[in-house]
């Protein structure tokens, strides 16, 4: 349950704590360094978004293009892992809205194809000029990315469903790259952090394709045997909604695409944007590490079934395998429901947003 403090105290309180996250969150964009001072290279991200089914995507997103403001990112690219009609649409108005417009996008070959309660909506009245016929064939943008970059530079953000990396996996040498598709991962690839499911398990009943496994069970199997390099996974249900986020977008412009998603998400549903932050957990984790919030267990590997039901089994011990799915001892989980909303409710720094509604 959310923790709510009433009163002026309280009002006072939460005031001060928004007001000191604003000023670390100036210092920390005005200079990003290590440990040991030295200056800290942006993180080279390729995102991979369901974007249709639930609303953390959006804020997923909009977290991304804010840390990439401040340095602390790249994003090369977004795939889309849904064969959603407005999909793409819906992820290019997000990424034009925080100055981004011609960032690359991926369309999965073929995939899964959900319903959505805002993604229409979303493409039809805010700017973009990208769409499901028109996007990069997602294999195809992948091996583009991974070819031309640095060895061990990449790292892959999957807030949806395996596919994209699955085919990307069972792609072969080509006029981009000799190597094939795993050859190429374990060149140039830091690390997979992959947002599914629950942990340690998944004890839902089967065949019911909800979360990012199970609605491609098969794609989710192959990438957890056979990626070369370390696969992060990060935990949704108890875990995500605890930290939830969201219920502070209505502070923001209503040129915002991503408050408009929450609305349309919750409308005739609740007066609160809140939801859980699954995604927005695992864009921290990719960019900034499990530090102040969370913790990882490192030993065992993830297992998960034919029905894309996972579990997280002691031993064999897999050094490739990792998850985090708990807050660190003594940590407060609306703190860290604190930090993405700041995060998400930060204006874009290029003066290109564009203004709702057309």
């Amino acid at each position: 349950m959310e923790r709510v403090s009433n009163g002026y105290e309280g009002h006072r309180r939460r005031s001060a704590f928004a007001v000191l996250v604003a000023l670390l969150s100036i210092c920390h964009s005005a200079l990003v360094v290590a440990a040991d001072g030295a200056p800290k290279q942006p993180v080279q991200l390729i995102l991979d978004f369901d974007m249709e089914s639930d609303c953390d995507d959006a804020g997923a997103l909009a977290m991304a293009h804010i840390l990439a403001d401040r340095g602390e990112c790249d994003i090369l690219a977004v795939l889309s892992c849904s064969r959603h009609q407005w999909t793409v649409p819906c992820i290019d108005a997000i990424n034009t809205y925080y100055g981004r417009p011609d960032l690359p996008i991926g369309q999965v070959a073929k995939g899964v194809d959900q319903d959505s309660k805002y993604t229409r909506y979303i493409a039809e009245h805010f700017p973009n000029d990208c769409t499901r016929e028109t996007a990069i064939e997602a294999v195809r943008l992948q091996r583009q990315l991974l070819a031309k970059a640095a060895d061990g530079s990449i790292v892959f953000v999957t807030l949806g469903y395996l596919t994209n990396q699955r085919d990307l996996l069972a792609s072969g040498p080509d006029d981009i790259s000799p190597l094939s598709g795993r050859e190429l991962i374990l060149k140039k690839v830091n690390r997979l952090v992959s947002m599914g499911s629950r942990y340690p398990a998944d004890t839902a009943e089967p065949n019911v394709p909800w979360g990012n496994f199970r609605p491609d069970p098969e794609s989710a199997i192959t990438v957890a045997k056979s990626w070369p390099t370390l696969i992060h996974f990060t935990g949704g249900g108890d875990f995500a909604m605890r930290c939830g986020c969201g219920d502070r977008l209505h502070e923001t412009p209503e040129a915002n695409p991503v408050r408009r998603v929450y609305e349309l998400f919750f409308a005739g549903k609740s007066k609160s944007t809140r939801q859980h932050s699954a995604d927005q957990i695992a864009i921290w984790v990719a960019v900034r590490g499990v530090e102040p919030f969370f913790r990882t267990v490192t030993e065992g590997h993830n297992e998960i079934d034919q029905y894309g039901r996972n579990a997280w089994k002691a031993s064999p011990d897999n050094p490739l395998h990792q998850y985090t799915s708990d807050f660190a001892d003594g940590v407060d989980p609306a703190k860290a429901s604190e930090a993405f909303n700041s995060l998400m409710n930060q204006p874009p720094k290029s003066a290109a947003a564009q203004p709702a509604g057309r």
